[in-house]
């Protein structure tokens, strides 16, 4: 009677290990992905750091593809927030975001002046009803 019991608790002592590595798996590697993810703050920072107002599109373009973020070529376009310009890049990093779970991803805009110098941007969230 006591070997089959002892039995019995070495079997379930196992599966209780493996089901606690399982999760601190899946939680160490969930961690890990989201803090990969880059916030709309982040892309801010970096903005400031490795784009100055008066860049050119190609300047801009550059950055983007370092980012692996989609995006457009210059177009044209008129923004009243962004006096002055007449044309746009947009752009976006598309995938779950740090910091907003229900966000579908990162949205960007870069505003050029006739001389193809940059005169504004912006970066925010992106959300996709269903």
């Amino acid at each position: 009677m006591g070997t089959g019991s002892s039995r019995e608790g070495a079997f379930l002592r196992k599966r209780t290990i493996m089901l606690i590595i399982a999760i601190g798996l899946l939680f160490g590697t969930t961690g890990l992905w989201l803090r990969s993810r880059i916030t709309p703050e982040q892309v801010r920072v970096r903005i400031e750091h490795e784009l100055a107002l008066g860049s050119g599109s190609g300047r801009v373009l550059l950055f983007l593809d370092s980012l692996k973020a989609e995006h457009s070529g210059p177009v044209s376009s008129r923004d009243y927030q962004f006096p002055g310009a007449t044309r746009m890049v947009a752009a976006a990093i598309r995938g779950f975001r740090k910091g907003d779970l229900f966000s579908d991803g990162i949205f960007m805009e870069f505003h050029f002046d006739d001389r193809d110098k940059l005169v504004g941007y912006r970066v925010e969230y992106s959300y996709t009803a269903p």
